[in-house]
């Protein structure tokens, strides 16, 4: 028998972090995913999203991309 343990961070209904893994013992999933859980909380995954300017990534793109080749730099 196997045992999945499965992480899934939501914020207002949208899905933030997924993942999961599949282990022999179920000590051994409830561990994982409990040391998981603070890592990605150390990790700030919980935290607001970066919030993002149209103008800056209109810009980015113009500065990566030559128009002339089709290729990103």
């Amino acid at each position: 028998m196997t045992y999945y343990a499965e992480i899934l961070i939501r914020r207002k209904g949208e899905v933030l972090h997924r993942e999961g893994r599949t282990f022999q013992r179920r000590a051994l999933a409830k561990a994982w995913s409990a040391k998981r859980e603070l890592e990605l909380q150390q990790k700030e995954v919980f935290s607001a999203p970066e919030k993002l300017i149209i103008s800056e990534l209109i810009n980015e793109y113009i500065e990566n991309f030559h128009f002339w080749t089709n290729k990103a730099v």
